[in-house]
């Protein structure tokens, strides 16, 4: 049963703001269904399905755009003529949304950044260790702080290659990462390591060609790193005259991905 395209009414090319819209008419000849002409519909799909016509197979030169609808138009003798429909999906413009949460750290330091210490001095008369009598200790101690913490979320429609399998690597690449670079979407404040992906999420509606994927991230100005300290296992508190590199250091404790190659700008 050959397939051959026919220039008949009904087909063409349409281009609107959603893209294109193309109608094209097939016939599959020397259907062999006996006379029942009901049976010869599913007959001469088959031989269409055999030659990559079908729903949700992309158009042989329009890759973006996909079989929507196939019609039987005609049945004539042992011939089926079917008008098939293909439609580009519309990818609206990405939305990006900016919030804030808020994150409670640790600090040493007063809002202008000078490190805060308190001191004491143990009475001569000090029993519980009288090895403490008139000595003085100075210690930094540690605040807990209340920082708002400013949020991106983008939204939008993608038609990704490898469809979820791609999705999921680019989870696991991004999600739970710090920028390792100056990222374009914010260059003023994405110095490395600031900007966390705090997650990507996808769902798709037409059986995995286009997903609507969220890209979620968080904003810390002095880095994702984490200061440790050393703590007197006396008092509990990390002293005053703490050396850094060794008393107290940063420590990375996110990987860093380039959140360029994501092409959100």
């Amino acid at each position: 049963m050959p397939v051959t395209q026919a220039l008949i009414d009904g087909s063409g090319w349409h281009l609107d703001r959603q893209g294109w819209r193309i109608v094209e008419n097939f016939i599959v000849s020397d259907v062999n269904a006996g006379t029942n002409a009901a049976a010869m519909i599913p007959a001469a799909y088959q031989q269409l399905v055999q030659q990559n016509i079908d729903i949700n197979l992309s158009h042989a030169i329009v890759t973006t755009a996909f079989c929507t609808d196939i019609e039987p138009a005609a049945i004539a003798n042992d011939a089926v003529t079917f008008r098939v429909t293909y439609k580009e999906y519309e990818m609206p413009d990405p939305v990006i949304e900016i919030s804030s949460s808020v994150a409670q750290v640790e600090t040493d330091k007063n809002a202008a950044g000078v490190q805060q210490t308190t001191s004491y001095t143990y009475p001569s008369d000090y029993t519980w260790n009288t090895e403490l009598q008139g000595v003085t200790q100075t210690s930094t101690g540690l605040i807990s702080k209340i920082m708002p913490e400013p949020a991106i979320s983008i939204s939008r429609r993608e038609m990704p290659v490898g469809g979820g399998r791609e999705l999921i690597v680019r989870k696991l690449i991004y999600e739970g990462h710090v920028n390792m670079n100056t990222w374009g979407l914010v260059p003023d404040s994405s110095e490395p390591k600031t900007w966390l992906c705090t997650g990507i999420g996808a769902r798709t509606q037409d059986r995995g060609i286009t997903y609507d994927v969220t890209y979620n991230f968080q904003y810390r100005a002095d880095t994702w790193d984490h200061t440790i300290r050393f703590l007197d296992p006396g008092t509990g508190q990390p002293p005053s005259d703490l050396v850094e590199g060794t008393g107290y250091k940063d420590v990375q404790v996110y990987l860093t991905a380039d959140f360029n190659l994501l092409n959100l700008v």
